[in-house]
């Protein structure tokens, strides 16, 4: 994509996308302003200052926050391109470009950044004009569909982290194993994935080991996540995994 060298950025917010955002920005060197509540309050500039100082204003705020600051603040945004970043919120006041990737506390290297894809509920050519000196691939989404595509992100994300610190936890407290142990079956599950996640599945549950999932259901009984365990069985055997 080519270089607009006129295009000014500010950034909306202080959290963990906020922050990871403009880190990249940085990296690009792509210059940008950046305004919260936090920073005003502290005697930086003002959201009137930062907003007419750039014409492309990235509400990186909670998704329930987005529409009431647009509402908020109507007469300081309007003329701007305003865009948000949430995986799950439609709203005609603003475009939605969702980072597919997952951001912690830590910032990254410019390379992991160019790797997410853009999944965009507006206009494609609106979508490939907002940051064009970035490297990011931009897929188009049906904005009826986002609650789902988001929905599946955290069943993913959320929930192999969930189940991931539920084994490391339980290894370290009930079993006395280490969390090195069991780092290369994870590397190994993930791999599998990447190459074929149709086949990725494996164990009693892919083999329909009735004895050992009942073995395995016993051992958790009385745990909160038997009836993960239970569930992911029963899904299987309707034939969804």
């Amino acid at each position: 994509m080519g270089q607009v060298p006129d295009r000014k950025y500010a950034i909306f917010g202080d959290g963990k996308v906020a922050r990871h955002f403009s880190h990249y920005l940085s990296l690009r060197k792509i210059p940008h302003s950046s305004w919260s509540r936090r920073t005003a309050e502290a005697g930086g500039a003002s959201l009137e200052e930062v907003a007419a100082q750039a014409d492309t204003l990235l509400l990186l705020i909670s998704d329930s926050a987005i529409e009431p600051f647009i509402a908020a603040n109507a007469a300081l945004l309007s003329g701007k391109q305003l865009v948000h970043f949430s995986g799950s919120l439609f709203t005609p006041r603003a475009l939605g470009m969702h980072p597919l990737q997952s951001f912690w506390p830590e910032l990254y290297r410019l390379e992991v950044y160019e790797k997410f894809a853009w999944i965009c509920d507006g206009a494609m050519e609106t979508a490939l004009s907002i940051f064009p000196e970035l490297k990011n691939e931009i897929f188009p989404i049906d904005p009826k569909q986002k609650a789902l595509y988001h929905a599946l992100c955290v069943l993913a994300g959320n929930g192999s982290a969930i189940l991931w610190q539920k084994l490391l936890g339980d290894f370290d407290l009930r079993l006395n194993l280490p969390a090195h142990v069991a780092y290369p079956y994870l590397e190994q599950l993930t791999a599998n994935l990447l190459t074929n996640p149709s086949q990725a599945l494996t164990g009693p549950i892919q083999r329909q080991d009735f004895e050992t999932i009942e073995k395995n259901l016993g051992a958790l009984k009385g745990d909160d996540f038997e009836g993960v365990y239970r569930s992911l069985w029963e899904t299987q055997k309707r034939g969804k995994l």
